[in-house]
């Protein structure tokens, strides 16, 4: 019964509607296991009830509700299964516990929580398989358990099975090629919203 409201410049703010009370948590410098950034864009608890934290530039913060740790992972160039940016837009969970984090500029990350370690997808514009763009606005797992992107430039949809992407733009159909925000009806349709 607990409201976690991510904001732009105040950190990540818990309210208890029985005790009518909010609980901040904001950057310190000098506390390591703080959150890494003020500006939270999105927030998600996951089926073993932790709550994951994207924020704008101190990439994935892991919040221990019970102790109130936070455990940061941020992007390393000298390792490559660290994420790739530090900028996460957007979260989900798949069906397998994996997590998939949308980041700007560095595209699609899944994070093996059992390992430790990121996986990424880019463009790579001399391949038409890859994920269409960097920038990842949201992150939607759709009833089939298949993973889909809203990006600025337009709807990607990723393969497991040959680990590739499809991408859907304006010359496909879409109404405009930013994709904000991804649904699902009880049909199975996706309804998109995007900047026309």
């Amino acid at each position: 019964g607990i409201i976690w409201i991510g904001s732009f410049s105040s950190g990540l703010n818990s309210f208890d509607p029985k005790s009518n009370t909010f609980k901040r948590f904001v950057n310190d410098p000098s506390n390591p296991n703080s959150l890494t950034d003020n500006r939270v864009y999105s927030i998600v608890e996951d089926r073993e009830g932790i709550l994951w934290i994207g924020t704008y530039g101190g990439g994935l913060n892991r919040l221990d509700k019970k102790t109130g740790k936070i455990t940061a992972y941020k992007h390393d160039e000298k390792n490559i299964s660290s994420i790739s940016s530090n900028s996460v837009w957007t979260i989900a969970e798949d069906n397998e516990g994996k997590l998939w984090l949308g980041t700007f500029g560095g595209g699609v990350n899944i994070f093996d929580r059992m390992k430790q370690t990121f996986t990424s997808f880019k463009n790579d514009p001399k391949d038409s398989s890859s994920l269409g763009d960097d920038n990842i606005i949201r992150v939607f797992k759709d009833s089939k358990n298949n993973m889909w992107f809203g990006t600025t430039k337009g709807l990607c949809r990723y393969y497991r099975d040959s680990k590739e992407f499809k991408t859907y733009r304006e010359k496909d159909g879409l109404a405009n090629d930013f994709v904000y925000g991804i649904l699902e009806d009880n049909n199975g349709n996706l309804w998109l919203s995007t900047n026309n």
